[in-house]
């Protein structure tokens, strides 16, 4: 499998809803101005959800003056008589242009939707060469009309573990020319310091489904509140718990939603890390700490190759033990309030990524080895060796710390 990654060498940080255009944020707002600020919050990839090619042409040759990378949305996917022909000159300017690195087909398709969605992908490789088909899933708390393709009710119980588990592998089995798997599932709802109950659920089954298709897989960290009582505004610990427990079960990609905060519409939406009018907000600045530190230990974490994930003590919600493993490399025992050891190996050494799985307050992680290791230790923007059997660290609300044996 291999991950795609930013030409810089970054792992994607990507921005759900980029700066809009006039006609949908009131002002024109994708300008060099804007996208130099998206650079600088440590976001390298914007996925905008609607444009015209015009906007997206200017959005494409804006963001490459600053490095990011763009996922285009493509219209009409659904349609059996979709032509490719009709917008060849649109998809030859994508294909040649370095900072697309693909097309959104839809987002969260319904299942009677991958016969169409299979001949449209078939349909558009020849014309955008090994440019990226990606296509975003639903999460696990849709119930099951949604996941066959209609709309929910307050009738209809959540989907089981089986059905989601079947619903994305049939996707992966029909259309094949998608080139990573993603999802959605946003876990914080009301009450500070608990999450969705389902959420390592989730993520170990869209690894299992992943892996099984040879595929990396990316996932969102929430950060935009919306429809006010449904899903809040994310605290800095939450969206660093939310990062750093999906590296430590094996995902290569991040995406934020939302970046620009949308206009209401179906959906009601609260401040983004930039608001309606252009504003920075506090997120803005969560998202840049939060992707500094991700770029320290992305290199490491893009070229190991993911083993399993250890869970200890409270990690909030369940980790399902079916996915969980017990000991890793040189581990002998550990100890915590509550942890994840995600564990993966890197250049054939043993790499452990520990994770605080509060996202209320700072817990001691301690890990014992087998035997006297000697290691290179990243927390945060601090970076260390460490030589002996027994590491000690403090780890904040949500923080992580990588240890890369020598």
């Amino acid at each position: 499998m291999e991950n795609y990654r930013h030409k810089s060498g970054e792992m994607y940080k990507s921005g759900w809803v980029a700066p809009p255009s006039e006609k949908n944020g009131g002002k024109d707002y994708i300008t060099e101005e804007r996208l130099k600020e998206v650079r600088e919050a440590g976001i390298n990839l914007m996925q905008p959800c609607h444009s015209s090619f015009e906007d997206a042409k200017r959005l494409v040759e804006a963001a490459a003056k600053f490095d990011v990378d763009v996922i285009i949305p493509i219209e009409n996917t659904l349609k059996e008589d979709f032509d490719p022909n009709k917008i060849a000159f649109e998809l030859e300017y994508y294909k040649n242009s370095e900072n697309v690195l693909g097309l959104n087909l839809i987002d969260e398709p319904g299942r009677i939707s991958f016969d169409v969605l299979d001949k449209t992908a078939k349909k558009l490789r020849p014309y955008i060469g090994d440019k990226l088909l990606y296509v975003n899933h639903m999460p696990m708390y849709a119930t099951a009309g949604q996941l066959n393709g209609g709309w929910w009710s307050p009738y209809e119980e959540e989907s089981t573990s089986d059905d989601y588990y079947d619903f994305l592998k049939s996707f992966y089995e029909k259309v094949k020319e998608v080139g990573l798997a993603s999802y959605d599932f946003y876990p914080f709802r009301h009450e500070k310091g608990s999450c969705d109950p389902r959420y390592f659920e989730q993520m170990c089954i869209a690894k299992q489904i992943a892996s099984e298709h040879d595929l990396p897989l990316w996932n969102f960290t929430q950060v935009t509140s919306w429809n006010r009582d449904a899903v809040r505004n994310m605290t800095y610990s939450e969206m660093a718990w939310l990062n750093n427990t999906s590296l430590a079960c094996g995902v290569t990609g991040l995406q934020y939603f939302c970046y620009w905060t949308p206009f209401d519409n179906v959906e009601t939406f609260e401040n983004a890390m930039i608001s309606r009018d252009g504003k920075r907000t506090k997120h803005y600045y969560f998202a840049q700490d939060l992707n500094a530190k991700i770029d320290k230990i992305a290199p490491y974490i893009l070229d190991a190759k993911f083993v399993g994930t250890i869970p200890y003590g409270d990690t909030i919600c369940a980790f399902p033990k079916s996915y969980a493993i017990r000991t890793f490399g040189k581990l002998d025992r550990f100890m915590s309030d509550g942890m994840l050891i995600g564990c993966f190996k890197w250049q054939k050494k043993n790499m452990y990524f520990v994770v605080n799985t509060s996202v209320m307050e700072t817990r001691l992680t301690e890990l014992t080895f087998k035997e006297e290791i000697k290691a290179k230790v990243i927390i945060g923007f601090n970076e260390f060796v460490f030589s002996g059997q027994v590491l000690n660290k403090p780890l904040g609300a949500g923080e992580a710390m990588l240890i890369i044996e020598e």
